[in-house]
């Protein structure tokens, strides 16, 4: 059976005007951690009190979109490292 999530709120967020990249921890039956990460763009239709979100960007907002990716990358790799870190030390504790 494929691994489930365990909680759908991000755990860390990057945002730039109206764009943003979520990231989601999840984790396997096993313990296992992985991260996925939701572009989003927000919109507000005119007459409108709500805030909405699509998946769908226009020409400018590409190298926005990505340079938010890197830094969701980045941060992933760095909690991944940390993660790892405190296994190592662990291990060598008992």
């Amino acid at each position: 059976m494929a691994d489930q999530p365990k909680t759908n709120m991000p755990v860390r967020t990057f945002q730039s005007g109206m764009l943003n990249v979520a990231i989601f921890a999840h984790t396997s039956r096993e313990g296992r951690v992985w991260h996925s990460v939701s572009p989003q763009r927000s919109y507000r239709v005119e007459g409108q009190q709500e805030w909405s979100r699509i998946n769908s960007y226009n020409r400018d907002d590409l190298p926005v979109i990505a340079a938010l990716m890197t830094r969701a990358w980045q941060w992933i790799l760095n909690e991944e490292e940390k993660a790892r870190q405190a296994a190592q030390k662990a291990q060598a504790e008992q």
